[in-house]
């Protein structure tokens, strides 16, 4: 092979990699970035209606700051307040107070839209007095595409009956 045919292979090659690349680039620009977005639930105030379905989200953009849920009760704590938890979230973070103690990891990335989306997975949580939760991450972000805002809907299971 000819010393000039190797550099020619060398440049085209760089040329259609700087192409490829500007590519991407322009079709992240043109992407629409969207999610769906949820307002901040209060937080110390019951949330659920009495059926064991609800939806709550977390405002939890503070990357120093866990915030806490409560399923039973269907309460988010006020901040600092660790007290009977069941979930712990911390910006796109999220432990559970049972084993294994880690939803790991429950979203895509986004290559386009640089955005997180949920993974659409269901989680088996127990809760602080034994009974089960199905918990479903819906979205990462609040209301201006603003992320840390999880969104999350869960349904408890009825309590199993003592055994004699």
């Amino acid at each position: 092979m000819a010393q000039g045919t190797g550099a020619r292979i060398v440049l085209f090659s760089g040329l259609g990699l700087f192409v490829a690349l500007l590519g991407y680039l322009i079709a992240a620009s043109l992407t629409r970035r969207a999610a769906p977005v949820f307002t901040p639930s209060p937080a110390g105030v019951p949330l659920g209606d009495g059926t064991g379905l609800d939806t709550v989200t977390v405002q939890a953009q503070d990357q120093n700051l866990w915030r806490y849920v409560d399923l039973d009760q269907g309460i988010i704590s006020p901040p600092g307040d660790s007290t009977g938890w069941d979930l712990a979230i911390r910006r796109f973070h999220v432990r559970v107070a049972s084993p294994p103690g880690d939803l790991g990891k429950w979203y895509h990335y986004g290559m386009l839209s640089h955005l997180l989306e949920s993974a659409d997975e269901t989680y088996v949580v127990a809760t602080g007095i034994g009974r089960t939760a199905l918990v479903e991450i819906l979205s990462y972000y609040c209301p201006g595409l603003e992320a840390g805002c999880l969104t999350l809907r869960y349904r408890l299971e009825p309590a199993a009956p003592p055994v004699p």
